[in-house]
């Protein structure tokens, strides 16, 4: 959650407008619950869970699935 209000979500907003939108990347193809997730954040990946579509390349469709995705994907992206 910190990291969402950092990123400038509006805690208090209501609907899309001044939120934060959980399906949208941001500039490099990240999603929100992929930022929460690759910090090992398990509440935020749990909160947003409910809230986002299944990102294609995450076989396991679960919260361990997403973490697991988001670490691998952040290692990544450093090595290049």
């Amino acid at each position: 959650m910190k990291l969402l209000i950092k990123a400038g979500a509006d805690v208090n907003g209501k609907g899309t407008v001044t939120g934060a939108i959980p399906n949208i990347p941001d500039g490099l193809g990240w999603l929100p619950v992929e930022h929460v997730a690759s910090r090992d954040c398990r509440e935020g990946v749990e909160m947003l869970f409910p809230l986002i579509s299944p990102i294609p390349n995450v076989p396991n469709w679960s919260v361990d699935g997403i973490i697991s995705h988001a670490k691998v994907k952040h290692t990544k992206q450093h090595r290049r």
